[in-house]
């Protein structure tokens, strides 16, 4: 018998998750049971270009399982679905539209990162709600508290954001009489339900919260496990071994990565601000006259790793790292990773600390936050660097099983 999943990728940089979770989940509740896989991309916002760029480059990666090429779907395709010349479409005509696109009829597992930001997660579980509901959390198994999550990307402070939280909490409790009428409404005439995942499949656990966890089963994802698919997806790209050990062999040692962030892409700061940020952290913490390897983020757009290179150039030798290879999550880099002083402000110094053992330089703080992040969203990053500074600091003594780190907002 043949299971069918499907896996919604929001970007490059859950697909490392998503290969761990699928497969992991498969060997504990299924043993050799053949799989058939649909992967399912949607990035809000960009354009075709970059979404076929996106897609060759997971195309090389989720081959590395023996899964087919991904669906992309663009804007223009989400409109379509519940686009109509004739009439307002129902929800149930939109899902019947979203299933056709798909190809499929069935669906026995379902695989997600989260639902903030994107569609498809929602479409796809009440298209098909009899399946399983799997998370595989953000990077490699952070769990975010929806609506206190979107609080804070949205500018509110963290006051702001615990009040959200509370308020959402409690409105079962003070509007059960809304929400009878409104499940009837939905019953008769069909729109979103609220389905969640029942099962977290991670590589990290991470709960932002501390309620992220509730009502789900939790399966870690064992560290050997997430090695074998590198080791994979590796062998299924084998160029991208030899740009990274060509990178090494052309430069003189000693040698510093720096991966940027999508800061501006976001609108959390301006493109001059974020690229002012990164001159100074390197001035911080890199010898001049070393050799810098700059690599952008696998979801940005913004030419940030060639204008850094430039303010550089009088003091560093800066490489960038060609944006072909840059789409490629810095986890697949084991060579380059091994060889290099690493520098990160974002999720990839837990993974690759984790991952690789090596000493990853986290140089974010409040003072730089203050003076580079727009002021509307110093809470927000306050609370990114709380949560990558308690995973941190749990690394070392985690047994591998339980919640790295775990928060509280009350």
């Amino acid at each position: 018998m043949t299971r069918t999943c499907l896996v919604s990728l929001y970007g490059n940089s859950h697909v490392l998750a998503a290969l761990s979770a699928v497969r992991w989940y498969s060997l504990q509740r299924h043993g050799d049971e053949d799989i058939k896989v649909v992967t399912v991309v949607n990035t809000p916002g960009f354009s075709d270009v970059i979404m076929r760029e996106r897609g060759e480059t997971l195309t090389q990666i989720i081959a590395s399982q023996g899964w087919p090429k991904p669906i992309l779907l663009n804007d223009q395709d989400m409109t379509e679905f519940a686009r109509s010349f004739h009439k307002k479409l129902t929800y149930r005509e939109i899902l019947r539209r979203f299933r056709r696109k798909l190809g499929v009829e069935h669906i026995d597992e379902i695989y997600y990162a989260h639902d903030i930001g994107g569609r498809v997660p929602e479409l796809v579980m009440n298209a098909f709600p009899e399946a399983e509901r799997i998370i595989f959390g953000d990077g490699m198994g952070s769990l975010y508290n929806k609506t206190y999550h979107l609080a804070l990307s949205s500018g509110a402070s963290l006051s702001q954001a615990r009040q959200a939280l509370r308020t959402r909490n409690n409105f079962a409790f003070r509007s059960i009489r809304r929400i009878l009428i409104r499940r009837l409404v939905d019953l008769l005439l069909g729109s979103p339900q609220p389905y969640q995942a029942d099962k977290a499949v991670l590589i990290l656990p991470m709960d932002q919260t501390g309620d992220c966890l509730d009502d789900m089963e939790l399966i870690v994802v064992p560290k050997q496990q997430v090695q074998k698919i590198i080791s994979d997806c590796q062998n299924s790209i084998p160029e991208l071994v030899e740009y990274s050990r060509g990178l090494l062999a052309g430069e003189p040692p000693p040698y510093v990565l720096i991966l940027l962030a999508n800061i501006s892409d976001g609108n959390f700061t301006s493109l001059e601000n974020e690229v002012k940020l990164y001159e100074e952290i390197i001035r911080r913490h890199v010898t001049p006259k070393t050799t810098l390897f700059i690599k952008g983020h696998p979801l940005s757009v913004a030419p940030l790793d060639e204008m850094l290179s430039i303010r550089l150039s009088t003091d560093y030798f800066p490489r960038v790292i060609s944006h072909k290879f840059a789409r490629y999550p810095i986890e697949l880099w084991s060579e380059l990773v091994g060889d290099c002083k690493v520098i990160s402000i974002a999720y990839s110094n837990i993974s690759l600390a984790f991952l690789y053992n090596v000493p990853v330089v986290f140089p974010f703080d409040d003072a730089l936050i203050e003076k580079y992040i727009s002021p509307k969203y110093w809470d927000f990053y306050k609370d990114a660097d709380r949560l990558y500074r308690g995973q941190l600091a749990n690394l070392e003594k985690w047994d591998g099983q339980s919640v790295l780190w775990k928060g509280s907002v009350q």
